[in-house]
Parts: C-alpha cells; sequence; structure tokens
C-alpha cells in the first residue's frame, strides 16, 4: 500500500478488501453513503449500524481523512462515559478504546493514534459494513 495510504481510494480500498478478505471470512462489504465520503463530523449518524455489525461478528474497516488512512473496528462496549469502540490502526500496529464522542469528533486520530501532522484534523469520511 501506498505510504499514508495516499492514492488508495474508496474505490480502490473494498476492491483489495474484496479481493483478500471476503474469501477468509465470506463477508462482502459496501461503504456508506456517499461513496466518496462524507462530511467531517457525520460519521455520528452511522455508529448504530457499526455497533450492529460489531455485534453480529463482523468487523468494520473505514476511512479517516486529514491525513488520509484506513483502520479498522473489531468491538463495542458500555464505558464510563457511554459507548466506545475498539480501533485498530494495523499500520501502526495501534489498538484502543475509543469514545463515540472521539469518533464524531475525530480527535482520536491525533489523540490517541497520532496520526495527523500539523494541521491536519483528523476525522471520519466512511465505514464498510457488510452487505
Amino acid at each position: 500500500l501506498p505510504a499514508r495510504d495516499a492514492g488508495l481510494g474508496t474505490t480502490e480500498f473494498l476492491a483489495a478488501f474484496d479481493k483478500y478478505v471476503k474469501s477468509v471470512t465470506g463477508t462482502k462489504y459496501r461503504c456508506t453513503e456517499p461513496t466518496d465520503g462524507f462530511g467531517r463530523g457525520q460519521a455520528g449518524k452511522h455508529l448504530d449500524a457499526v455497533a450492529r455489525a460489531l455485534n453480529a461478528g463482523h468487523d468494520v474497516p473505514f476511512g479517516v481523512c486529514e491525513p488520509a488512512h484506513w483502520m479498522l473496528m473489531t468491538a463495542t462496549r458500555m464505558g464510563d462515559a457511554g459507548r466506545e469502540f475498539l480501533v485498530s490502526d494495523p499500520d501502526a500496529g495501534r489498538t484502543a478504546w475509543v469514545k463515540e464522542k472521539d469518533l464524531v469528533s475525530g480527535v482520536f486520530g491525533s489523540k490517541q493514534f497520532f496520526l495527523s501532522q500539523p494541521r491536519e484534523r483528523p476525522y471520519i469520511d466512511s465505514f464498510f459494513l457488510p452487505s
């Protein structure tokens, strides 16, 4: 994969995911609408569907902007401050429980995963859910 996922768009990611993961898991995925990514702060409207997929045993890949990056959610739980999601950055080898409000704001990208560089404000722009 290109450094910092530069140049690997949603269509290419989904094709790679289907090619390498579908044969192992038997699950076909679809991208949330719009397929070219939603705007800053819009991740929250998809988190109930993400939680349902996770509770059904499906991992949920997702895209981040600022910087362009792909990550993975693998579980959800209720924490002291509400719902949390287990997020992994396979590229860096980091995994952490992330509060729902930090996912929606995007602050997790810099606060917990150190993805951003100066002037970047990470945010989630897409989820890949089982179809």
